[in-house]
């Protein structure tokens, strides 16, 4: 009995000491009418309380997590079956903070686009002015993508839009280009795959010619389509390929705080695991850190049941070092003394390969800016699992408490 009534208080004093704020602000007025001036710490703390709610309301209101998901179905590039699990943690991640979510998929925007050329050559505009739109007057983003990343000529990081009926083979470039291993010489990260934005792609329908740069989005295009509608602060995960080439542009944007989660280095491929369990870096990282409470005790550094973007960055640079210590080992296990520096490209990795060897992109991270109120957000909550934990420890050492009192 004794402790249902301990568990039972402990439960009145959390809902009453933050309600909404226009409740608080009532109930002062009420107390202030019938009984006097009230106790001056407590209308502090009261204050305090009120003005705590508000920032977490506004916080809502003025935040967006935009999730780009594509799988590339029917199209020239390979099918990525686990961006739906991705798309799901994600959106679940948005619904535990409250915060508006829109989510752009394949159909939402590029199935039109195979009935004419012309469309299809709109297909990046179209894409960037349906992102603009949707992140109007937001001043937090939260911008997730998983699909295909490609590398430019000059070393930039581009998403591939999910065209269909296009043959984009002519934006790719082929390993023996005499242009690629150029700019290999001249210290670029680029690697097969690679796309060639001079190049011209092709409508199968119409037989139109689209210029390979009206089909990639860049950061840079990201970012500045953010900037204009008005975001100040952004988060941005990153589950593709390369994608840390996109590092340089996070830390030169001006007028924005900005923090990337990339899930693979600039010259490293990234995995997709398939349905059930998504994108390597989404599953084995982001959602370790969700879900695990060793991991997220691990990482949660001021004990605070929370894990702020610092927190969570500073872990990802961890556990990307012991990644690439594993992925080392394991790697020269494998192939001896003319192991590759990493399971990427170089090794011409398959996905079947990442599970079969154990290895995880080594992912890398990037921030800029000074704001102590982004980079000190909450991305996730303690796990449940832990919480209870910590309630049946509180229960036995409170029944061993009762039990040495009684006897």
């Amino acid at each position: 009995m004794g402790l249902r009534i301990k568990k039972f208080s402990i439960i009145i004093l959390v809902s009453v000491q933050c309600v909404s704020a226009s409740a608080e602000r009532e109930f002062r007025m009420s107390s202030q009418a019938s009984v006097g001036a009230p106790d001056l710490q407590s209308a502090r703390a009261r204050e305090q309380c009120v003005q705590e709610k508000d920032q977490v309301i506004q916080d809502k209101n003025s935040a967006i997590v935009s999730t780009l998901s594509f799988s590339y179905d029917d199209t020239d590039y390979p099918a990525l079956t686990g961006v739906s699990k991705d798309k799901e943690f994600y959106s679940d991640l948005a619904k535990s903070h409250g915060i508006k979510q829109s989510d752009f998929v394949d159909k939402n925007y590029l199935g039109q686009h195979e009935v004419s050329g012309d469309l299809i050559k709109k297909a990046k505009s179209n894409f960037l002015s349906q992102l603009a739109g949707s992140w109007q007057g937001k001043k937090e983003l939260w911008l997730n993508f998983t699909g295909h990343g490609l590398i430019d000529e000059n070393g930039k990081w581009h998403l591939a839009l999910p065209v269909k009926n296009v043959d984009v083979s002519a934006c790719l470039a082929d390993t023996d280009d005499k242009r690629i291993r150029e700019v290999q010489k001249n210290g670029a990260p680029i690697q097969t795959g690679s796309l060639r934005t001079t190049a011209k792609a092709k409508s199968r329908n119409s037989g139109l010619e689209i210029p390979c740069k009206d089909l990639f989005v860049s950061m840079d295009d990201l970012l500045s389509t953010a900037k204009n509608a008005g975001v100040k602060d952004l988060l941005f995960i990153s589950d593709s390929c390369f994608s840390a080439a996109a590092e340089k542009s996070v830390q030169s944007v001006g007028g924005i705080n900005a923090l990337a989660l990339f899930a693979s280095q600039a010259d490293e491929s990234a995995a997709d695991l398939g349905p059930k369990k998504g994108g390597a870096f989404t599953s084995k990282y982001l959602a370790k850190l969700k879900s695990d409470p060793a991991a997220f005790q691990l990482a949660d550094k001021n004990k605070d049941q929370k894990l702020s973007l610092v927190e969570v960055k500073d872990a990802l640079e961890l556990q990307a070092q012991g990644a690439k210590a594993k992925n080392q080992e394991t790697l020269k296990k494998e192939f001896g003394d003319k192991a590759p520096k990493s399971i990427s490209v170089e090794t011409g990795a398959s996905q079947k390969d990442y599970v079969e060897l154990e290895q995880v992109p080594q992912c890398s991270v990037a921030s800029r800016g000074s704001s102590q109120r982004f980079f000190n957000r909450v991305l996730f909550e303690a796990p449940v699992v832990s919480q209870n934990l910590a309630l049946v420890e509180e229960t036995k050492s409170a029944a061993s408490t009762s039990q040495t009192q009684h006897e």
